[in-house]
């Protein structure tokens, strides 16, 4: 089993595509092959969060 744990400063910051190496959160999720990921210091409450990461 692999956990992954990241520390994100920011929820919205984080699923943000910035440039082409660094295309944000999202891309990050859909290609790992962690069984459970653990999101730190989101600072997003219940409904931001499931906003933020709706496409995932």
């Amino acid at each position: 089993m692999i956990v992954s744990t990241i520390n994100v400063n920011g929820i919205r910051a984080a699923v943000r595509e910035r440039s082409p190496e660094n295309r944000g959160l999202l891309h990050w999720l859909s290609r790992t092959e962690a069984d459970a990921v653990c999101l730190q210091e989101t600072r997003a409450d219940d409904g931001q969060l499931a906003e933020a990461l709706a496409p995932a």
